[in-house]
């Protein structure tokens, strides 16, 4: 895996980093081996030899874990209200909600596998996270049937595609989200009446 090329360069160099981050450096080349290379090194030249998952975040533009894991929290507790509050908020700090969009789409994508696998160990070469967090998404997918998690996907990603037109961002979103919200009680509410 590149971060494991990644591992060996920051390993050779006496770097300390975070496998999270490492990580974060391999999807943000999008499988470009000089490309990592070079966030890597603008990575030591942003942090030094301590190299903290903040530093990256900031670096990349990313969006903090946290903010991801709580989309799946206010679709879970089918609350619209702190959904539109969530996206106020990743808006307020300054996140690009492109960006922020494209995370919810890789968690979801994450969450359908993770969905359809029995353990971690099948998990391992599906997922590219580390194996404690491979495990919680296990647990939290089972919240969800395939079939919720696969039209969750298939909202967030057609978000992400109109995210690059629209002139109104957080409001793309937040209609967005509130659909999430309402998709997660139908679906709910349907499965209870069989």
């Amino acid at each position: 895996a590149a971060s494991d090329v990644y591992k060996r360069q920051v390993q050779q160099n006496d770097v300390a980093i975070e496998e999270r981050s490492l990580r974060a450096i391999a999807r943000a080349s999008e499988g470009s081996m000089r490309d990592g290379l070079s966030l890597l090194d603008q990575a030591v030249a942003f942090g030094g030899k301590t190299i903290i998952e903040q530093d990256v975040e900031d670096m990349l533009g990313t969006v903090p874990e946290e903010l991801v894991r709580r989309v799946v929290e206010t679709i879970v507790k089918q609350d619209p209200v702190a959904a539109v509050e969530l996206v106020g908020q990743v808006s307020d700090q300054g996140f690009d909600l492109q960006v922020y969009c494209g995370a919810v789409v890789e968690r979801m994508r994450h969450l359908m596998i993770a969905s359809v696998v029995t353990s971690s160990g099948q998990a391992e070469g599906l997922i590219d996270l580390p194996n404690e967090e491979i495990r919680q998404l296990i647990k939290e997918a089972k919240t969800f049937s395939v079939e919720q998690l696969q039209n969750l996907f298939n909202l967030f990603a057609q978000t992400e595609d109109r995210l690059r037109s629209a002139a109104q961002h957080r409001f793309t979103f937040e209609v967005a989200m509130v659909r999430a919200t309402r998709m997660f009680q139908e679906n709910c509410a349907a499965t209870a009446g069989r």
